[in-house]
Order: C-alpha cells, then structure tokens, then sequence
C-alpha cells in the first residue's frame, strides 16, 4: 500500500492502521528553502566626478560609473550564506551572525560583467538563480577644439579662441611650443598653463601668444599645439592633443613687399578720387547750368543728382578705408623697422591730414541737398550746391597734398631702411673679415657660405638703391642724392672677389676683400645720408623763405582790400567808379589764387610748414574772396 503526501510545506506526524492495529508515528521533516527577498546597493561615485551617490534597489541592470564603489545589501530568509559567481569565479559569503537575515558585500566598479547571486543554507543550495547585468561607464577623453585668429599681416600677435568638453571637468590646459630658427628645431617643447573654470565641463578660452616675448625673429616661426586633461583620479588622467601647428613670421622681405603693395594702392585711390571729384565738379557744373531755365526738378534731374551724392558718399567712403589702411600700414611697418623720431611724426602728421579730409561739414551738406530736392527752392539748392563744389575743390587740392607728402613719406621711409640695412651689413663684413682672418683652413668653406649669403643680401641693398632712385625721380621735387651706381659695383665686385679668394683657400686675400667692401658699404652709407639731409635742409630754407614772401604778399593784399573797401563806400552801381574797383578786386583774386597755388606746392613737399600754413592760410584766402 502507497501514500503520496502532497505540497508539504511544514513538519507533519502520521502513523498507518488498519482495524485495531495501529503503527508507529513517524514524522516527515521540511528543510528550509533558501531565499533572496531582495537588494540593496549604495554606490559611492568618485569625488572628482562631483556626482551624489546613489541607492538602487531591485533591479536586474545596474548602470555604474567606471570606480565608483558599490557596497550590497542583499535580504534573505533560510539563507546560510550566498555564492557570488561570476567569469567562472566563486564567491562565498556567510552571514555576520546567525540570526541576521542581511548579507552584505562590498565591491568596486570596473568593468561590465554579470553576476550570479545562489542562496545556500545546511540543507540545500537553491536552484533559483538571481542574475545581475552590470553595466560600468567610461570616463570619455577630454574634447578640445582650437581656432586660430591671427594678423596675416603683421603676424606677431596670435590669438587663438578654443572650446573644451568633458564628462566630470578637467585638471589642466596648456599651450605647447618650440622654437624654429631657420632648418634648425628644437627638441622639446616649451608650455604654457592657461586658466579654466574647474566647476564647469563645457567652456571656452581665448589666447594670444606674443611672438616678441618668445623671442621669435622674423623669419622664424614656432611649432605649437593645445593640450587639455581631463580630472579622472581612477584610471589616470586622459588628454587630449590639436594637430601640431607651424606658424612663421614672414620675412624682412615679404614685409617689405606687403607694406609696398598697400602703398601702391593708397597712391592709387588717392589718385582715383582726385579723377572722381574732377568729374563730380563737371556734372555739378552741368547741374547748375540745366537748372537756370527750370521752375523745378524733373524726375530725371532728381535722380541724376542723388546719383551724383551717392557717388561722393561712395568716395568719402573709400577715402574712410584708405585712412584705415594707412594707419595700418604705418603700425606693421613699425612693427619690424625702428623709424627715426622724425618719421615717425611725419606719420602722425599725415594721418591728421587725412582726418581733415572727412569733414562732418562736408556730410551734412550732402544730406542738405537731399532734401532740398523734395523742396527744391531753385535759390537755395544752388547756392548749396556752390557751395558744395567750393568744397569739392578744397578737398581736391588737399588730396593732392596728401599724395604728394604720402610719395615723400614713402621715400624717406624706404631711405631709412635702406640705410639702416646698409650699415648692418657693413658691421656684418667686418666681423667675417676678423673671422676669415682668424680661422682654420677647415673653416674656410663654412666661411665663404656666409659670404656668398652676405653677397645676396648687398645685391638686394643694390635693387633697393635703384627702387629709390625711380622714386625720387617720381616726387614733385627731386632731391639731389647721388645713388652711387658705381660704388654699388664696387663694393660687389669686392665681395666677390672675397668669395673667390675663400675657394681658392687664400684667407688673407679674402680678408683683405671683405674689409675693403665692409670700409666702402660704411662709407657710401654716411655720404648718401649727408646728401639726403643737405638736400631736406635746403628744401626747408628754400620752403621758408617762398612762405615769409608769401606772407607778405597776404599782408599787402590784406592792405589793399581794407583800402578798397573804404572807397566802396557811398559809391553806387552806376558809378565808373565803381567798376574800376571791381577791375582792382579781380587783381586781388588772381594774387590770391596764385598764392593758394604756391602754397599747395609747399605744402606737397614739406610737412611742418606746408600742411598747418596750408589749411590755416586758405580760410583766411576764402574769406577774403
């Protein structure tokens, strides 16, 4: 006989009888079944990712930091201990005492990885597993993005504007460099620490290398490159790099070739805008003479005219940008040239000449007119009009000057140059000739490269002679300089010859050579500066002497004038009287303009007489006429 107990799931007693015969008791006994009620995990994120720790709790994918600490709780009922499996590794944890029913494990965070949790007591080990999908996440590198905004010009100054990024914040952002001279690099790269905000994981940066202060000459260049690091105090702190960047400064001679470029085209637009005034003085002439027999503006004349304004807004406005560039022009000129004092006031003298040249008189005017076509009072519009054009003319005449005094700045720039080059030069051969004299036979073909570099840099003094000489000839009044054609020959002729006597191994001869060329390039040098200065001071005696004759001309008119004046007086229209005065006054216009003529001419070739007598001199000119 067979009995089946079914879903026992406590203790039972139970004997067998049959009539009056009765068994023993028995007793069948349930084991506990081991069993995880759930968990508990309290995640201690790392302190530089500034993130608040966290409690997860029953869930079967966890979603960690990479090194963050994690410590479980796991609640338990019939449980012993729990096996902890994972990559093949067994565990064993056992409870702390024998009535707790927590368990508890303390682990760190460093990789993805599933876990099996078994629930075991001293009776069975459970066959239902828990299993737990940890996911850990990376800390990402750092992002770095750099944008270079440097002066293709002048290129001393570079300014660099930069965005970083990271998960938790960073630890340091630094600018790399080295040094190039010429083919040589160096080694190792120099660095720079640049401020951040440490509390903040996206920002932005500016910064500005000043190639001066690194010592970078023109013509050499540095290597560069921006380093951001990341805070990560677990792995390490990763970094990232922007692509290595060559930058070089340009040449003496590109330099001088840029500032050449933008000379020509000031000379050029100021030339231009003397043909647009000339040619707005005839439309404005046409104008006035169509509207003699006009009671009013047509369409046609409405808009020729507010084209005619906006053709000289248009020229007022490149005359705006030319003012800019020269200014510019004069910073990156001065940038790599130490100009005289002198020079460096004739600078400033003609850009507060060509402020002038803008006057807010001149625009008000313009938008006078404008109106006055809606208007149009036929008396009014013309006498503005007139008016407009008298200051056409004023503005033509002082655009004159300024190209003319611009030409002569541009040449005792280009002198000055030269000439400071030409002495350099000279100091350089005569250290080669003390050189060549003390040296090794070994030495001697080491030597002749740097003659023959030297022989190069004296042929481009010699093109340079010649561009001045071309310039000279193209100014209002030539100077009297000799540019010592044959005097260049000669000294090249002996710097040759130096290079030939280091091949043929004779130093002595050699030595001989450079010094003779380094005496004459020295001598050339102080006569060609003479001639230059003798020729400015005979041009100022000759300036200031045409000005006092000139003012006493002025002072005579004055005389006349007061004088006619006082015989106007009383005497009508009609009288014969009356129209020999005007005869005498006409006289007195014609001495004026040709006194408003020499003093242009003045003033196109000397600053500090012709531009302050120039502008002053012409109110008191206009108000007299």
């Amino acid at each position: 006989y067979t009995y089946t107990f079914k879903n026992v799931r406590n203790n039972i007693q139970f004997y067998a009888s049959s009539g009056e015969i009765q068994s023993n008791v028995h007793i069948i006994e349930t084991n506990p079944i081991p069993a995880i009620l759930g968990f508990r995990l309290y995640v201690d994120y790392p302190e530089y990712t500034n993130i608040e720790d966290e409690i997860i709790e029953n869930t079967g994918t966890i979603k960690v930091l990479n090194g963050a600490k994690g410590n479980w709780d796991f609640t338990t009922k019939d449980v012993d201990g729990l096996l902890i499996i994972s990559d093949n590794d067994v565990d064993t944890l056992k409870k702390s005492s024998k009535n707790s029913t927590n368990i508890s494990m303390k682990t760190t965070f460093r990789e993805n990885k599933e876990i099996e949790v078994v629930a075991y007591n001293e009776h069975i080990t459970s066959f239902d597993t828990l299993r737990y999908n940890i996911q850990t996440i990376k800390d990402l590198p750092p992002d770095l993005q750099v944008s270079e905004m440097t002066d293709t010009i002048i290129s001393k100054d570079l300014y660099f504007s930069g965005a970083i990024t990271d998960d938790y914040g960073f630890s340091s952002l630094k600018f790399h460099y080295k040094i190039i001279r010429g083919d040589y690099e160096e080694a190792n790269y120099w660095s720079q620490d640049i401020e951040f905000d440490k509390s903040l994981t996206m920002q932005r940066f500016y910064w500005k290398v000043n190639l001066d202060e690194l010592n970078v000459q023109l013509g050499e260049g540095i290597k560069y490159y921006f380093e951001v690091c990341d805070n990560n105090a677990i792995d390490g702190y990763s970094c990232t790099q922007s692509e290595p960047t060559v930058h070089r400064r340009k040449t003496t001679e590109e330099m001088d070739k840029i500032g050449e470029q933008i000379n020509e085209e000031i000379k050029s637009e100021l030339g231009k805008s003397i043909e647009d005034i000339n040619e707005m003085q005839r439309q404005f002439d046409e104008m006035l003479y169509e509207l003699q027999n006009k009671e009013r503006l047509s369409y046609q004349d409405k808009e020729k005219l507010e084209n005619m304004l906006e053709q000289q807004k248009e020229m007022m406005e490149q005359l705006e940008e030319q003012r800019d560039q020269m200014q510019f022009n004069h910073e990156s000129q001065n940038e790599y040239n130490e100009f005289s004092e002198e020079i460096l006031k004739k600078q400033q003298k003609i850009e507060e000449l060509f402020e002038k040249l803008l006057t807010e008189e001149m625009k008000e005017m313009m938008e006078e007119i404008q109106k006055m076509l809606e208007e149009f009072n036929k008396e009014d519009l013309n006498e503005n009009i007139r008016e407009y054009q008298a200051d056409n003319e004023e503005l033509e005449k002082m655009l004159d000057m300024t190209l003319e005094m611009y030409k002569m700045l541009e040449f005792e720039q280009e002198f000055e140059k030269t000439m400071n080059r030409l002495d350099s030069l000279s100091k350089e051969q005569e250290r080669l000739s003390e050189k060549t004299e003390d040296s090794k036979r070994s030495e001697l073909e080491e030597i002749k490269e740097e003659q023959d570099k030297l022989n190069d840099d004296f042929d481009k003094i010699g093109e340079q002679l010649d561009k001045l000489e071309q310039m000279n000839k193209e100014l209002e009044k030539n100077l009297d300089i000799d540019f010592n054609d044959e005097e260049v020959s000669d000294i090249k002729g002996n710097m040759q010859e130096a290079s030939d006597e280091l091949e043929s191994n004779d130093k002595k001869g050699a030595s001989q050579k450079q010094k003779e060329a380094s005496e004459k390039m020295k001598k050339m040098g102080e006569q060609m500066r003479q001639q230059f200065n003798d020729a400015m001071y005979s041009q100022a005696l000759e300036d200031e002497e045409d000005v006092r004759r000139l003012l006493e001309n002025v002072i005579h008119l004055s005389f006349k004038e007061e004088s006619m004046i006082d015989e106007l007086d009383g005497i009508r229209r009609d009288n014969p009287k009356y129209v020999e005065i005007m005869h005498k006054q006409e006289e007195i216009n014609r001495q004026l303009s040709m006194i408003d003529d020499t003093l242009s001419a003045i003033g196109r070739r000397n600053y500090e007489i012709g531009a302050p007598i120039l502008i002053n001199a012409r109110v008191a000119i206009n108000n007299n006429e």
